[in-house]
C-alpha cells in the first residue's frame, strides 16, 4: 500500500521531471542569455500548469492565478526615493502613476507608458521599476497607464482607456506642469501596440484642440493579427518565451473570444481569415519582400497556402472586422504619413520580431522619420522589468535600456 510519504514523494518527483524537462527546451544557439529563457519558459509552463489545474479544481479563472503569480513575482519593493515625486490619482476613472524627476523644468516633457503582458497580465505596481528607471535617467515625467485588461476587458476597452489618458494629458498639460507638445507614447510588447494605435488614433485629430504626439517608442511591438506565419513566427514558434501558443492566447483575449484548441488551430494556419482578404492589399502590407535582405536570406519557406480556400468561417465571421481595424493591427493602417517620429526595437530570436521590422518599413515608406534597433542575440522579453532580487536580469538590458534614454532624451 502506497503511503501518503510515498505519494508526496511521487508528487515532488513528478514536479521536478516537468520542471527538468522544461529548462532543457531548446532555445536559439546564439542567444546571449540561453539558460534566463529556458527559465522564464520553464516558469510561464509551470505557471500555466499550475493555473489550469486550479480553474479545474477550484473554478478559479487561470488568468486570475497567473495575475497573482506574476504580481506576487515582480511587487516592487519600494526604497525611499529622493530624486523622483511619486504619486498615483486617476484620470478619467482610471488608475495613474506620475513620477516627477525633481530635478525637472517646470513644464516637462511627458511620457506616458503602456506596459506589457498580452493586455492581459502586469500593472503599474509590476512595471515600477521599469518607469521608476525611465523617469530618473531621462529627467521626464512619466505617467503609467493602468488600463483595464482582457479577457474581462476585451478590444476596443484597453485601446480606449489609453486613449482617454492620453487626450486627457494632450488637453490639459498645464494643470500637471506638462509640455502638452513634447508628449511620448512608450509601450513594450502588447503596450507598443496601445501605444502605437493610440499614436494612429491623435494623429486623426484636430491639433489646434488636442496637441500632436512628439514621438512614439515601440519596443518588440505586437502589431498584427492578421497572419502568425510570418518568417519570425516560422523560425522561433516553438523555442522561444513566450511562444506562438502563448501570444494566440493573449490574442484570443484580446478580440474577445475563448481560446479553444480549435481556435488556437485556426489562428496558427491562419484560417481565422476569409481567402478574399488573404489577397487583399493587407496581404501586401505583410509582404516579406518588405523585410531586410538579411532576414528573408535564413527564413524558412511558409507551408501555408495563401490562396486555399480553406477558412473557419463562424471563427472569421468573428474576429475578420477587428483583425483590418488599425486600432487593434496598426500595421495594417491604410495611412500613416501623420505618424510621429518612431523608434522601433526588435529582437532577434522573437516571434513578432517581423512585425517590427514590417512597420519600420511601411513608416519609411509613408515618409516618417524611424530609427530601427535589431538587437542580434536577444528573444522577447529580455526589457522587461527586474524581479526585486536582481536575478535573471538580462545580460544587454541595462545597456539597450541607456540607448533608449538617450533617444528619448534627445528626441522628445
Amino acid at each position: 500500500m502506497v503511503t501518503w510519504l510515498q505519494k508526496i514523494n511521487i508528487f515532488l518527483a513528478t514536479i521536478i521531471l516537468l520542471i527538468s524537462f522544461s529548462l532543457y527546451t531548446s532555445v536559439p544557439a546564439d542567444l546571449e542569455d540561453p539558460w534566463i529563457v529556458r527559465t522564464y519558459i520553464a516558469a510561464l509552463r509551470s505557471a500555466n500548469f499550475l493555473a489550469n489545474t486550479l480553474e479545474l479544481l477550484s473554478s478559479v479563472p487561470s488568468i486570475t492565478t497567473l495575475r497573482y503569480l506574476v504580481e506576487a513575482a515582480y511587487f516592487p519593493i519600494r526604497l525611499p526615493n529622493t530624486l523622483l515625486h511619486i504619486e498615483d490619482f486617476k484620470i478619467n476613472g482610471l488608475n495613474v502613476r506620475l513620477y516627477r524627476p525633481k530635478s525637472a523644468v517646470e513644464l516637462s516633457p511627458c511620457i506616458l507608458y503602456f506596459h506589457g503582458g498580452g493586455w492581459s497580465l502586469f500593472s503599474i505596481d509590476s512595471y515600477d521599476s521599469v518607469t521608476r528607471d525611465l523617469a530618473q535617467h531621462t529627467n521626464t515625467v512619466v505617467i503609467s497607464v493602468e488600463y483595464r485588461q482582457s479577457p474581462e476587458f476585451s478590444f476596443p476597452v484597453p485601446f480606449d482607456d489609453c486613449l482617454r489618458v492620453t487626450q486627457h494629458i494632450l488637453q490639459n498639460g498645464l494643470k500637471y506642469k506638462i509640455d502638452s507638445h513634447r508628449v511620448a507614447l512608450l509601450g513594450d510588447s502588447t503596450g507598443a501596440n496601445l501605444a502605437a494605435a493610440v499614436a494612429l488614433r491623435i494623429s486623426e485629430e484636430d491639433p489646434g484642440f488636442t496637441p500632436h504626439v512628439r514621438l512614439q517608442v515601440l519596443l518588440q511591438p505586437v502589431l498584427q493579427a492578421f497572419t502568425f506565419d510570418t518568417p519570425s513566427y516560422r523560425l522561433y514558434s516553438d523555442h522561444t518565451f513566450p511562444g506562438r501558443s502563448q501570444i494566440l492566447k493573449f490574442w484570443c483575449y484580446y478580440l474577445g473570444i475563448q481560446p479553444t484548441q480549435d481556435v488556437v488551430s485556426s489562428f496558427q494556419k491562419n484560417d481565422h481569415v476569409s481567402p478574399s482578404l488573404r489577397t487583399s492589399i493587407y496581404s501586401h502590407y505583410l509582404s516579406e519582400s518588405q523585410l531586410p535582405e538579411s532576414v528573408r536570406e535564413k527564413s524558412p519557406a511558409s507551408s501555408l497556402d495563401r490562396y486555399s480556400n480553406q477558412y473557419d468561417q463562424n471563427l472569421a465571421l468573428k474576429v475578420e472586422s477587428k483583425v483590418i481595424d488599425p486600432f487593434v493591427s496598426p500595421l495594417l493602417a491604410d495611412v500613416l504619413n501623420a505618424s510621429p517620429p518612431t523608434y522601433i526595437l526588435v529582437a532577434e530570436a522573437d516571434v513578432v520580431r517581423d512585425d517590427g521590422l514590417l512597420y519600420a518599413s511601411r513608416l519609411r515608406a509613408a515618409n516618417v522619420s524611424v530609427e530601427l534597433k535589431h538587437v542580434h542575440n536577444q528573444s522577447h522579453f529580455f526589457l522587461a522589468p527586474k524581479l526585486p532580487s536582481g536575478i535573471l536580469t538580462f545580460t544587454s538590458a541595462d545597456e539597450t535600456w541607456r540607448e533608449i534614454y538617450q533617444f528619448i532624451s534627445k528626441n522628445v
